[in-house]
């Protein structure tokens, strides 16, 4: 199974290394971050974009359409106390295209989004805390 590590670095926050990439981000202001790099809930909500718009792509290729202009936005809610995602609303846009012919596969395309299908499906997390003795 692929591993994701998060590293803490000192004041710079957090760097996270994942296939061949390293990923920095830092805690909200809210709880003490500077705002050097995006926050965990910046990145779960950029990664379902860029996971729809991956799919999308690729739909649009394959099928001839044009991308020229195309970009997904992910529309979201959170509340502060506790912090968490309320609402999440993804709106796709492919400007030089036909979309109306098309709005069917696209959607399609989008709900392939294995973010997206983990967000809907997933029912628990197994958090395991590994201390000095493990």
């Amino acid at each position: 199974m692929p591993v994701a590590v998060t590293r803490y670095i000192a004041d710079r926050g957090f760097e996270t290394a994942v296939a061949d990439h390293v990923v920095k981000s830092d805690l909200p202001t809210t709880m003490g971050g500077a705002g050097a790099e995006p926050t965990p809930t910046d990145l779960f909500v950029a990664s379902l974009g860029s996971c729809v718009a991956s799919f999308v792509l690729f739909h649009c290729r394959r099928t001839g359409l044009d991308v020229r202009g195309m970009h997904v936005d992910v529309e979201y809610s959170q509340r502060t106390a506790p912090g968490r995602l309320t609402a999440l609303r993804v709106v796709i846009s492919v400007p030089n295209a036909d979309v109306e012919m098309h709005r069917g596969a696209l959607l399609g395309a989008a709900e392939h989004c294995p973010i997206g299908e983990a967000i809907e499906t997933i029912g628990s997390i197994d958090f395991v805390i590994a201390g000095a003795e493990d």
